[in-house]
């Protein structure tokens, strides 16, 4: 994110934090609850906070992709000129 910020780019970022997915149920078989259950909202949290933390440390522009719990939304509001947006 460094080096995007510097070059004023806007970074796209999927969130899902890979150690936390690791260790939730493979999501087998077509059930939709099984594939709900492999990815745990703590991975997204996890996540975005540490995009969150980055874009702080650098004033990167990021966009989050596919935000799926409303759990991130008050640490990304920090108000107008946070370089964020879901």
């Amino acid at each position: 994110m460094a080096e995007t910020a510097r070059s004023g780019a806007l970074l796209i970022v999927h969130a899902e934090d890979a150690s936390v997915i690791s260790q939730s149920p493979p999501a087998q078989g077509v059930e939709y609850e099984r594939f709900l259950r492999s990815r745990p909202g703590a991975a997204e949290t996890r996540a975005v906070a540490q995009v969150l933390d980055a874009a702080r440390r650098t004033d990167g522009r990021v966009h989050i992709l596919h935000v799926s719990s409303a759990d991130v939304l008050p640490a990304a509001a920090r108000g107008p000129g946070w370089p964020v947006s879901m």
